[in-house]
């Protein structure tokens, strides 16, 4: 009885604060020398896909895993921003570093019922190290370059607030 009420306590008291976190104004930083990204490549669960095959349009690269809760909570967010922002010429692009690999992630997407945001997996995490990342979630902005502009550590209320309002201006002033 009283580790389940241990277990309870510690559930909620994540919730909180992840609810907190999560709700706090944030915005991307932006990369003051852009740089080209290294050339990566990523399985969308039938094929190897190159991230250059989406030069000439703006993308938002989010890096998550099944087992981190934050990264969860801001999925749907994701796919809001990706419906609303398609036609302005933004890819949303989550790529799992789970490591039982894209057939165990499957089921789980199944369930989140998302509609736009496409999902890929990183081998072996190869694109999350090449950039030197240390966190999940962490989400890139990349321009139709192929610069990386933004980036925000950490989860984020994506479809609203400061956060859509900073993506729509980089868009609208084409960062470079």
């Amino acid at each position: 009885m009283i580790i389940a009420v241990k277990k309870y306590f510690l559930y909620f008291l994540t919730t909180m604060i992840l609810s907190v976190s999560v709700s706090a104004e944030k915005l991307m930083d932006i990369i003051p020398s852009p740089a080209p990204l290294p050339s990566m490549s990523f399985d969308d669960g039938n094929q190897s896909v190159e991230i250059e095959n989406f030069s000439g349009h703006y993308v938002l690269v989010n890096f998550w895993a099944t087992w981190c809760v934050p990264c969860i909570t801001e999925m749907p967010a994701l796919d809001r921003l990706a419906e609303n922002f398609y036609k302005k010429g933004l890819i949303v692009i989550a790529i799992n570093q789970d490591a039982a690999g894209f057939n165990e992630v499957k089921p789980f997407l199944k369930s989140m019922a998302l509609k736009k945001i496409l999902v890929w997996y990183d081998k072996k995490n190869k694109g999350f190290r090449d950039l030197g990342f240390k966190g999940l979630p962490t989400t890139v902005l990349i321009n139709p370059e192929g610069f990386m502009v933004a980036k925000l550590e950490g989860s984020a209320e994506w479809d609203q607030g400061l956060l859509v309002e900073q993506i729509k201006n980089i868009i609208a002033g084409g960062v470079r």
